[in-house]
């Protein structure tokens, strides 16, 4: 998953569990919902990571299933 570390991929997941369950649902639920909380929320990390998101993406829907 492009250039993030062990460090990077905890600190989305501790993000994403700071949410409601309602807005981590809507935060996941297309590409575009969660480039724009990373975006917004990480940014440092979404600066890593935007040109290859939908991996991301897919393994934490995936993890939050």
């Amino acid at each position: 998953m492009s250039d993030l570390d062990d460090r990077d991929r905890r600190e989305i997941v501790d993000a994403l569990d700071r949410e409601s369950p309602a807005a981590r649902t809507d935060i996941l639920a297309t590409v575009d919902a969660f480039r724009d909380w990373l975006r917004r929320t990480l940014h440092l990390i979404f600066l890593k990571t935007h040109d290859d998101l939908e991996p991301l993406w897919a393994w934490l829907r995936l993890a939050y299933a």
